[in-house]
């Protein structure tokens, strides 16, 4: 009966949320009360199908972590530099005292940036050290939250540096064959050549379901710490039941450090939509805090696919939900009605609060997408002749942009890729960046000139919130 209602509802929230596939994993009193796989399709799926779990990674990075720090003599709360001496950002004080435990817990308060990507390339993490020198922090150290996946990028750089191996051969041999975790990988040439890899899904500009075609990149590898895993079912059923356990069974690290992984290290300010969690922190790799008024640590991950974990350790229940398509919230839905169902509690309906969040999402982008157009000065040109703002432009963080001419219109070079500057008004233009999906994104960039000559460029990357990253143009150079 109470399997019966779980499927009816996990059906109406595919339906709702447009998912093609999805695998549920529940564990209760220990054992494998649900494990199996859903498809609009009518795909067949078994507790090996493969799905990325993102950010869920981190849990199982931080185990790493606590194990590889035990194995080195080293400590969460000595400073890092005193253990990557080549370790700075741009401030002195921070670049001193950041340690291990800050970067865990996202209280470093270094900035996440992943704009950047879209204008540089880095191949490994040693790049990614080098480049973290240009990032300031905008909170003072342990002052608060700001999520970030570099920093998780650093610490796989750390176990690489002192143990001579790869970050994802250490978790490997430290974490995932010592719980059993076969069928779970940072590879995606091993998850694919399994055939259980499951096609993720994105939603195109026309509102349709259509297959990723960049899911076999490798582009953002050196981020594997914080978000790299693929697994399955069968697998994330041995990781709630790891952590279920409460005493961290089998034996991978001491009692006093398996709770240390789950104890809340820094507040998160509390969002409206979620009022039935009554505190939220972070632990390491975990958030930590309570569902009506029973303990809980949780995780989600949004890597081209969905996946959220869900624990009540006193409860000895756990949830594991992945799906196939990116940046929905069917995992948070899912693991709050059952928690609701199982404890008979009142149910929330999470459904009805993000569908209408997304509404709300859909409806404040368009007022400003429609105030910027009403803003703009039709009729307006150009300062300069157009060969004035060609050249190369460069950010110490973004890396370099190319401005071409090509008669007498503007085009922007990223990556060797070209897309045509449409002018908006004055010194701005916009231009459409589209992804190896073939999904569009308006990108505004404006110059700035000073004494007669174009000094720089200013690109929003995202119009809805409006943050600007300066490009510096090189003096003098005409293309």
């Amino acid at each position: 009966m109470m399997k019966t209602k779980i499927e009816d509802f996990i059906k109406k929230i595919m339906l709702d949320w447009n998912i093609p596939d999805l695998f549920i994993t529940i564990i209760k009193d220990n054992e494998v009360f649900l494990n199996k796989g859903y498809s609009l399709s009518q795909k067949k799926h078994t507790s090996s199908s493969l799905f990325r779990i993102g950010s869920i990674t981190k849990s199982i990075t931080s185990l790493a972590i606590a194990i590889f720090v035990k194995e080195y003599n080293l400590d969460l709360d000595t400073p890092l530099i005193n253990y990557l001496p080549e370790f700075e950002v741009d401030s002195d004080f921070h670049t001193k005292n950041i340690t291990i435990r800050d970067i865990l817990s996202h209280r470093s308060g270094i900035p996440y940036e992943d704009n950047f990507i879209k204008t540089r390339e880095i191949t490994n993490r040693h790049e990614l050290l080098k480049l973290l020198k240009y990032f300031k922090p905008i909170k003072g150290l342990r002052e608060g939250f700001i999520y970030n996946n570099l920093m998780y990028g650093i610490l796989g750089y750390l176990v690489e540096n002192i143990t001579k191996i790869t970050f994802e051969e250490y978790v490997e041999e430290k974490v995932l064959k010592p719980l059993g975790m076969h069928n779970t990988f940072f590879s995606i040439e091993k998850a694919f050549k399994t055939n259980n890899l499951i096609q993720p899904y994105i939603i195109d500009d026309n509102g349709n379901s259509i297959p990723r075609n960049d899911y076999l990149s490798k582009k953002t590898d050196f981020l594997n710490p914080a978000g790299g895993l693929i697994s399955c079912g069968k697998d994330m059923a041995k990781w709630i039941k790891y952590h279920i356990s409460m005493d961290g069974s089998p034996k991978l690290i001491d009692e006093m450090t398996y709770y240390d992984l789950h104890y809340p290290q820094v507040i998160i300010p509390k969002r409206h939509l979620f009022k039935d969690f009554g505190y939220f922190h972070y632990a390491l790799g975990w958030h930590s805090g309570s569902y009506k008024n029973e303990y809980a640590i949780w995780h989600g991950g949004h890597v081209q696919y969905s996946a959220e974990i869900f624990i009540l350790p006193k409860c000895n229940f756990g949830v594991n939900i992945m799906c196939n398509m990116e940046s929905v919230p069917v995992g948070q839905i899912l693991t709050s009605y059952l928690a609701d169902i199982f404890f008979n509690n009142e149910v929330t309906d999470y459904n009805s609060k993000f569908i209408k969040q997304r509404e709300n999402i859909d409806k404040r982008k368009a007022e400003l997408l429609d105030k910027r157009s009403q803003n703009r000065e039709r009729g307006t040109v150009l300062k300069y002749d157009p060969i004035l703002y060609a050249g190369t432009y460069s950010n110490s963080i973004f890396g370099r942009i190319e401005i071409v001419t090509i008669a007498k219109d503007l085009f922007i070079l990223i990556k060797n890729e070209k897309y045509k500057l449409q002018h908006y008004h004055y010194d701005i233009f916009e231009f459409n960046h589209i992804d190896s999906n073939g999904r569009k994104s308006l990108i505004e960039i404006s110059f700035n000139s000073d004494g007669g000559e174009v000094i720089s460029a200013s690109i929003v990357f995202n119009l809805v919130n409006g943050n600007e990253v300066k490009f510096i143009k090189k003096p003098n150079e005409i293309l």
